[in-house]
């Protein structure tokens, strides 16, 4: 276990906001109906990049990403450091309060996994993909 969220950049520091309701453990990097405005934990940021290197990985085969709203932008840290698992699944928290500019995000990301060989696979529940790269 690692203290840390996974992030594009190591050492920053990101505001969770806690849930409104004390039973539900996910905290969200948005204010929105289920979170407190006024009620947030810092988190200390590290990079896949960084956890690869910390725990000396050889083979990465599996990302999971449930990382409240910045799957998209640590996708893109992880092409841009050349790190290409097999798979990597992730939650778009993106489609909950989707507006233009979160769409367009979605499309670079698709835009993004083709240039480097990965198709994008839809599970079954609606906020669930999977990356997986063709050989």
């Amino acid at each position: 276990m690692i203290n840390r969220a996974i992030f594009s950049k190591d050492d920053n520091l990101l505001k969770f906001y806690k849930p409104k309701n004390s039973k539900n453990v996910s905290h969200s990097l948005q204010i929105n109906d289920n979170t407190k405005s006024n009620d947030f934990i810092k988190v200390k940021t590290i990079t896949i990049k960084n956890i690869i290197k910390k725990f000396n990985i050889k083979n990465l085969s599996l990302i999971k990403l449930d990382i409240e709203g910045l799957a998209i932008t640590v996708i893109r840290n992880i092409f841009d450091n050349k790190i290409f698992p097999k798979q990597i699944c992730f939650e778009l928290d993106e489609l909950n309060y989707l507006d233009l500019k979160k769409f367009f995000k979605i499309l670079s990301l698709k835009k993004l996994s083709s240039k480097y060989n990965y198709e994008i696979i839809k599970t079954n529940d609606e906020m669930n993909f999977i990356l997986l790269k063709k050989f």
